[in-house]
């Protein structure tokens, strides 16, 4: 149809026109005309397929923002802490003799830690830390020294995948430290003060192998977090240097319960532990562990205490009978927020500290610990702190007293 009209309408310009073209001419125009129009068709098939095209990908456009988004897990974080000391040094007594240590600066600890979200209920955590250990910090029947080179330590803190799921339900398995005492559990220690409490640490230190269960029940006047674990339970008793191995040395599963019912929006806090496993090769001495506690925190003002028992039953000792090993003892830790960047805490603990393969004698240690922390940013704090330790072994044959005084910074980042 367009081509006859197009043809026509040359004829009749040809017809009329004034000057009458030859024959030839007219059909050599008419020939160029029809490949003009032959070329416009195509032209107008490539546009509207072209059309065609253009509406189909409006379509799947449409269908891409109808459909719902697909889970985006954030990326990597990584990050660390640092521990240096700026000043050190301890004077004191040990067994009756004056002794003190040289003024020192050095480096104490460093984490390193790595999160990854892989969705938004599926999560994998790793820390490591590494120490330098340097004879630094006396201890009852050692002498007030430091060594000249420290040595190194690493260990990995946790390594963990947690679920999170319906009812808000939280599984967590690997290697971490399961809450028997919530101060070194969620390492409020560390953050608040530069060295733990002597002897204090030891006692509440749990370091294992297993897996976690937690949830929070919700009440009309109250709430109450529970943790379930089911651990290794691989620990070894001996002080002052415990031990662990990351794998379970018998067939025995140790399990553990904490509770922490809240009131008054969080204001006070009731803090519960215990646990049952066994401890030996045999998977037959039993081990018992338990915590009672409570925190306050009310506008600039935190207390929270601790008292805890642990045991260990039928311990070897050096002459091959058998006696149950006890670690038993409470702190007190006062927080004061001056300022947001102002802190003080003060943290006193009684702890009795059994020693095994000896006869069955206890070492005493009464530690007064007063700190500052100033948060000169979000992640750097700047820690001056004053230890006082009065130490005592239950026979009697072995006593120490030092002061301790250490300028320390700490950065996060």
């Amino acid at each position: 149809m367009k081509l006859s009209v197009v043809l026509a309408m040359a004829c009749a310009l040809i017809f009329f026109s004034p000057n009458v073209a030859s024959a030839k001419d007219i059909t050599d125009e008419i020939a160029d005309l029809k490949a003009q129009i032959k070329a416009l068709s195509e032209k107008i098939e490539e546009l509207e397929e072209a059309t065609e095209a253009v509406e189909e990908l409006s379509e799947r456009v449409e269908e891409i923002e109808d459909a719902p988004e697909p889970e985006q897990a954030p990326g990597l974080s990584f990050g660390g802490h640092l521990k240096i000391y700026l000043a050190d040094r301890t004077d004191g007594e040990s067994n009756g003799t004056s002794q003190n240590n040289n003024l020192s600066a050095g480096f104490s600890f460093f984490n390193f830690y790595i999160s990854k979200p892989l969705n938004d209920w599926f999560f994998v955590d790793i820390q490591t830390q590494s120490r330098v250990f340097a004879a630094a910090t006396p201890s009852i029947g050692s002498k007030i020294s430091r060594s000249t080179s420290g040595t190194v330590s690493n260990k990995i803190s946790e390594a963990t995948a947690t679920v999170l799921l319906p009812l808000d339900i939280m599984v967590r398995a690997g290697v971490f430290d399961p809450v028997f005492s919530e101060d070194y559990a969620k390492q409020m220690w560390w953050h608040e003060q530069y060295h733990g409490n002597r002897a204090l640490i030891n006692l509440q230190e749990w370091h294992d192998v297993g897996i976690e269960i937690y949830r929070t029940f919700e009440f009309e006047s109250f709430s109450l977090p529970v943790s379930v674990y089911a651990l290794n339970g691989d620990f070894k008793s001996t002080f002052p240097s415990p031990s662990f191995s990351y794998v379970d040395n018998n067939g025995g599963t140790t399990g553990l319960i904490h509770v922490a019912p809240e009131f008054f929006f969080g204001q006070l806090r009731i803090l519960g532990s215990y646990g049952y496993g066994t401890w030996d090769d045999k998977d037959d001495k039993a081990s018992i562990h338990y915590a009672l506690g409570a925190a306050i925190n009310y506008r600039s003002l935190g207390i929270l205490s601790e008292y805890m028992h642990r045991e260990w039953q039928d311990v070897e000792l050096s002459d091959g009978s058998l006696a149950d090993g006890e670690r038993k003892g409470y702190y007190v830790r006062l927080q004061y927020k001056f300022t947001p960047e102002w802190r003080g805490v003060v943290r006193y603990s009684d702890v009795d500290m059994y020693r095994s393969a000896e006869t069955m004698l206890s070492d005493n240690y009464k530690v007064l610990s007063v700190g500052v922390n100033w948060y000169m940013t979000d992640s750097a704090t700047i820690m001056p702190q004053f230890i006082h330790v009065d130490g005592e072994r239950s026979d009697g044959s072995a006593d120490i007293t030092y002061n301790r005084f250490t300028l320390g910074w700490r950065t996060t980042f």
